[in-house]
């Protein structure tokens, strides 16, 4: 991939398997970074990345901490 390679939100939604109203969201919230072209938005491909990295970081810290919980009241996983 070029490094400059960006993507619509459309794109952007298949990737992430998400809607393109999450994508917005995700914009609007601040959590994924974007660029105006005109009136559209497009995110470049190495933010994607970087969102798609950060939220499976976060998916793996919230299910160790589940474990950790489950463990700690002795359901033995």
């Amino acid at each position: 991939m070029p490094t400059n390679f960006e993507l619509t939100t459309e794109e952007a939604a298949r990737q992430l398997n998400v809607s393109r109203t999450f994508v917005f969201k995700e914009i609007e919230s601040g959590n994924l970074k974007y660029r105006m072209v005109g009136t559209h938005c497009r995110i470049a491909y190495e933010d994607l990345v970087d969102y798609k990295r950060e939220v499976q970081r976060r998916q793996e810290e919230a299910l160790q901490q589940l474990a950790d919980n489950a463990q700690d009241i002795g359901l033995g996983y």
